[in-house]
């Protein structure tokens, strides 16, 4: 299912979700992979999360996450 959220910003720093402490309508994750999906009723923009790797350990655990953001530029330094 998707994740329906509100707000002006592009990403999901500045909606709904965070601001308000879970404005969330719906449940972003989908299937079996994890993969999160959200959209913006504001704005029209669709993100979608998957986390690609998990290294854990006694101390902190590094994960790498990949996200497509519908409205996103391509000028990032990653290409």
């Amino acid at each position: 299912m998707v994740a329906i959220i509100s707000g002006n910003g592009l990403g999901l720093n500045l909606v709904s979700a965070s601001t308000l402490g879970g404005g969330v309508a719906g449940n972003a994750t989908l299937g079996s992979s994890g993969e999160k999906a959200y959209v913006n009723t504001a704005t029209g923009n669709l993100v979608l999360q998957d986390r690609d790797d998990l290294l854990a350990g006694q101390g902190f655990d590094i994960a790498t996450v990949r996200t497509y953001n519908s409205q996103g530029t391509l000028d990032a330094a990653n290409g």
